[in-house]
């Protein structure tokens, strides 16, 4: 029953960890900071029980425009901006058979 338990345990961190990956991967940035991508990864990473981002950096991006604007198809409302880029990996500590949550 504990491994059910374990596996079960294992699922939910899988879908945590893909939810934080996509709340990280739709954070904005103005300006390319990668230090900023590494604080929001960091933030974000504290909050996972068995993943770690690593890779982290930051690319650029096309903002889309407004639906509300009255011209919908000039591309100049356009404007550059910058999103954290991650990799989402299984913590070496909890791949060992002694770790326990």
């Amino acid at each position: 029953m504990t491994d059910v338990k374990s596996e079960n345990n294992l699922k939910k961190a899988e879908i945590e960890g893909y939810k934080k990956w996509r709340e990280l991967s739709n954070i904005e940035f103005a300006c390319s900071a990668d230090a900023d991508a590494d604080a929001d990864a960091s933030r974000l990473s504290k909050q996972l029980k068995s993943q770690n981002f690593t890779q982290i950096s930051s690319r650029e991006a096309t903002a889309k425009p407004h639906t509300n604007s009255t011209s919908s198809h000039d591309s100049s409302n356009s404007s550059l901006i910058f999103k954290v880029q991650a990799q989402l990996e299984l913590d070496e500590a909890c791949d060992s058979p002694h770790s326990q949550s």
